[in-house]
């Protein structure tokens, strides 16, 4: 997952928990966002040879297989965290049902991070892709396999409050993101750079 730079993180640390508002997060939309995404992963790398899949796009750009890797690394790195997070939240009882409260500096960091946005960011080293060669039946069984334990964590979170649920990010302590916007935050992340993996992939 991409962290933001320093003149946004002064940002961040003024609007954090100053600002909410009351939005429905529907855990089985993001069930159906996860579905769409192992769809499209699949299109991708099912029709990509190994070596396209490890062929560069260009200096200092990533290619398909660093833009899957990066994300079997990021989902590996921040898994544990969400999977302990919503185990604390059965075992305190923290029960609650939409609409629940967000911050708006949630939200926007989750617009920021989809698709749609122009808004770029530097990966940390911890989320680095791997330095391997790629193949691309590997890189779409380790995927589809962390979203498999996606859907689990989201299932698994049905019935828990979503918005008071709160889940620290391994790059830095000082920035935790409800569980219900973790998760949306997580789907933007990967259809990001599936689409980043689309434009890079090799025409012939």
């Amino acid at each position: 997952m991409a962290v933001v730079h320093q003149g946004e993180r002064a940002v961040l640390r003024n609007v954090v928990g100053a600002c909410y508002d009351c939005q429905r997060v529907s855990l089985e939309s993001n069930l159906q966002d996860l579905d769409a995404i192992r769809t499209e992963a699949e299109s991708i790398l099912q029709n990509l040879s190994d070596a396209q899949v490890n062929e560069s796009p260009g200096e200092g750009r990533w290619s398909v297989g660093q833009c899957f890797s990066h994300l079997i690394v990021t989902g590996m790195v921040e898994l544990p965290y969400i999977q302990e997070v919503i185990r604390e939240g059965r075992k305190r009882q923290t029960l609650g049902s939409e609409p629940f409260r967000y911050s708006v500096i949630e939200s926007w960091f989750v617009r920021k991070m989809d698709v749609q946005s122009k808004m770029k960011f530097k990966a940390p080293k911890i989320y680095a892709p791997a330095t391997e060669r790629y193949t691309a039946a590997q890189l779409l069984s380790d995927f589809l396999s962390l979203q498999d334990r996606w859907e689990s964590c989201v299932k698994d979170a049905d019935g828990l409050h979503l918005g008071k649920i709160r889940v620290p990010t391994p790059v830095t302590r000082w920035i935790t993101f409800s569980l219900g916007k973790n998760f949306e935050l997580i789907l933007a992340h990967e259809r990001r750079h599936q689409q980043q993996a689309r434009l890079t992939w090799p025409r012939r």
